[in-house]
């Protein structure tokens, strides 16, 4: 009885749990770098990647951003409220509105239409003074438009978004906007522009540095961006951007007074900004 239970058990090891005493495989190597997460790279032949379509060239997207300087004389308030007359403030927001015109900056949005009847008042009120220029924005890249003819020594008043009130000081500053475009991912012909005015200046504030393996006071110069303030404005194809002060800007102290006040010749003047995109191709 015995004799017959053992060679049972013999024959049952080798059927049914032969595989388990079988050596485990060798483990599969992996290429150097191999990364499973991510696809393997096509190869190029004739300098042309595999499965790429030759017969359709990539097009790269640029923005043109004609930039027209108006300069019309603080007496002259009914020209300028012609002027914002043609746009519509909507654009930018009702809540964005308020905010903006408590800091001294007003924005609308023009038609063609509005455009041509403006040209009117350019060409006939020679009090109104206007000079263009041409900037060009690739990819997601950003350009300054600097609103300063010269260095000047500024307090900056502004309103933070809860309310409240700061101020800094600038030495020989320079003011700008920072500008932004982008493509409307809804209309590719709609330009989405983003603005947000700065201030840079050569500041009197000294900070500690390495310099020549000694500790040293160096001056440092000083840039506030206005994140905060910052706006956005959807331009269909043939529109325009009017951007400058709200009542605002009769505060000494506003950030609009800075921003689009000048004075030239002993007289004083409100300098307003029209930005017109347009997408061209390269």
């Amino acid at each position: 009885m015995e004799k017959w239970s053992l060679m049972i058990l013999v024959c049952l090891l080798a059927a049914g749990c032969g595989d388990r005493l079988k050596p485990p495989a060798a483990p599969v190597k992996m290429a150097k770098g191999y990364n499973p997460l991510k696809p393997p790279a096509r190869e190029k032949e004739n300098g042309v990647t595999s499965g790429a379509r030759p017969d359709r060239p990539v097009r790269r997207l640029m923005i043109l951003v004609d930039v027209y300087f108006l300069r019309v004389p603080v007496t002259a308030r009914g020209e300028l409220e012609a002027i914002w007359g043609y746009v519509e403030p909507e654009a930018v927001g009702a809540d964005e509105q308020v905010f903006l015109a408590r800091n001294g900056v007003r924005a609308g949005l023009g038609s063609p239409a509005a455009w041509d009847r403006l040209k009117t008042i350019f060409d006939e009120n020679r009090t109104v003074v206007t000079k263009k220029g041409r900037l060009t924005i690739r990819g997601s890249g950003a350009i300054e438009i600097e609103l300063s003819d010269q260095p000047r020594d500024e307090t900056i008043f502004f309103y933070n978004r809860g309310g409240g009130l700061a101020g800094m000081d600038f030495f020989r500053a320079r003011n700008f906007f920072k500008v932004s475009t982008g493509l409307a991912f809804d209309d590719l012909e709609t330009v989405e522009m983003l603005l947000v005015p700065g201030v840079r200046g050569s500041q009197k504030h000294l900070k500690y540095a390495r310099r020549g393996g000694r500790i040293r006071m160096v001056p440092r110069g000083r840039e506030k961006i206005f994140h905060h303030l910052a706006f956005t404005v959807r331009i269909p194809p043939d529109h325009f951007l009017l951007v400058g002060p709200s009542s605002q800007e009769e505060l000494s102290t506003s950030l609009g007074r800075h921003f689009f006040c000048v004075t030239k010749a002993h007289r004083q003047y409100h300098r307003l900004y029209v930005l017109a995109p347009q997408v061209a191709q390269k």
